[in-house]
């Protein structure tokens, strides 16, 4: 094996007499904290996919909490989880009774106290067409037990928030960031965790044959990123790397081993051309019964799976809009059914949107996310879905995702007969390529 030139601690550098110079030999880099580096816009710019996690709101107060500020309104409150010290928890309250000047509380410190943390607020208030929304970037000093103690070390979140919806979000804003030398080149080191805990140190069992409970850790190292929790290959030689809790360190070990993650049993695909539609019932926004029986022989259905918190799905809307005044007077029903949604944001839509061409209608699973008719009925992992009835009851087109100048809605529907001009598709669109917003489990 050929010699690797390092330039880190050099208690890892020195190899013991009995070691062939030319050996592979562990290694270990020091890292720092950038606490904001991808936060909302340094993500957008370097391109770095978010894993966000979702943290339900309750009216009752977390029994931490020790002291409050005078509220103007009601307030939800929930906890955030970070670190590994035996105080984990971060309390969050959000005051909203004015929506266009929304208010957060923080517990930056972890102390229980909400009014010793300083002047924090949302730094983005938006209203959209399902509501309003907030977000901003909020750094936390989070604890971390070793054999030396409890030390503190600052970590940022993005949180976010949208209309109706009972839950916080939340995604890392932090890096770890340190450089090393490899055969004469020094190149960055980026190590980021996605579980948003702030914690870096996750192995995977090698026995396990259940994919793991944690998302990615990430250890860049120049131009290439490896996923941490298993064994991957660098410069020639095969690594297990271990990251303190903190992150501050992570050290990478030659290893004749071989540890791989177990991966999910692929879902089933999502329910195709020539299956028949299955039966199940929804409610309309008036109230009445909505089930795709009742257009058996007598309409072609369109189906359009939509929520208010997937922004394909609302952009997608006035093409829907468009489509069904285009059709009216053929026997045609077409029906956008708001799917793992809150009530909240869906009534509002409604109420602002009461003079659309299509019909509206509501899964009652709501938030159920196994008990919705995209998972236990059509397979649908990703919104927004159009699903394309013919008269007999059967998917004539089942059509995923949505960009501007997509035509597959009306190709569908010219191909079972009905009258409709079928646009030429943009160039810039490519609608057949285009992803739907991933729903998970």
């Amino acid at each position: 094996m050929r010699f690797l030139l390092l330039s880190l601690v050099p208690a890892t550098l020195i190899a013991p007499a009995s070691v062939a110079q030319d050996e592979p030999t562990a290694f270990t880099v020091e890292l720092r904290a950038d606490v904001r580096r991808y936060d909302t816009e340094g993500s957008r710019a370097r391109g770095m996919m978010s894993m966000p996690s979702s943290v339900r709101l309750a009216s009752d107060r977390p029994a931490m909490v020790t002291k409050e500020p005078s509220y103007g309104g009601p307030v939800k409150y929930t906890t955030l989880h970070l670190g590994n010290s035996d105080e984990t928890g971060f309390v969050v309250a959000l005051e909203e009774t004015n929506p266009g000047a929304p208010k957060i509380y923080l517990d930056l410190n972890g102390n229980g106290d909400l009014t010793d943390d300083g002047s924090v607020a949302w730094q983005k208030v938006e209203e959209g067409e399902a509501g309003w929304s907030y977000s901003g970037t909020f750094e936390f000093s989070v604890g971390y037990s070793s054999a030396a103690g409890v030390s503190r070390r600052p970590y940022a979140l993005n949180l976010f928030r949208s209309a109706g919806r009972d839950s916080l979000g939340a995604y890392r804003a932090t890096a770890m960031v340190g450089s090393v030398t490899r055969n004469g080149k020094a190149l960055d080191v980026v190590l980021v965790e996605n579980d948003n805990d702030g914690l870096f140190h996750k192995p995977v069992d090698p026995a396990s044959k259940e994919p793991p409970a944690t998302k990615p850790v990430w250890l860049m190292i120049g131009a290439e990123r490896f996923d941490i929790r298993a064994t991957f290959g660098f410069d020639g030689v095969n690594y297990i790397a271990s990251a303190s809790p903190d992150g501050s360190s992570v050290t990478l070990t030659p290893t004749m081993k071989t540890i791989t993650i177990p991966r999910p049993v692929a879902p089933k695909p999502p329910l195709g051309v020539g299956v028949e539609v299955p039966a199940f019932e929804a409610k309309f926004a008036d109230g009445t019964v909505f089930s795709p029986e009742q257009y058996r022989g007598k309409k072609i259905l369109v189906i359009d799976m939509w929520a208010t918190w997937c922004g394909p799905c609302m952009q997608s809307m006035p093409h829907l809009g468009e489509v069904a005044e285009k059709v009216k007077g053929q026997d045609v029903e077409v029906v956008a059914l708001n799917v793992l949604d809150e009530e909240e944001p869906y009534l509002a839509y409604v109420g602002k949107n009461k003079d659309v061409a299509f019909r509206i209608a509501r899964d009652p699973a709501g938030r159920e996310r196994e008990a919705a008719v995209t998972k236990r009925l059509f397979n649908v992992s990703g919104i927004p879905m159009t699903y394309v009835v013919d008269k007999d009851g059967k998917i004539a087109a089942a059509i995923e995702g949505y960009s501007k100048g997509d035509s597959r809605l009306e190709e569908a529907l010219a191909k079972l007969g009905v009258k409709i001009d079928v646009p030429a598709p943009s160039e810039k669109a490519k609608p057949k390529s285009v992803p739907a917003v991933k729903m998970g489990g």
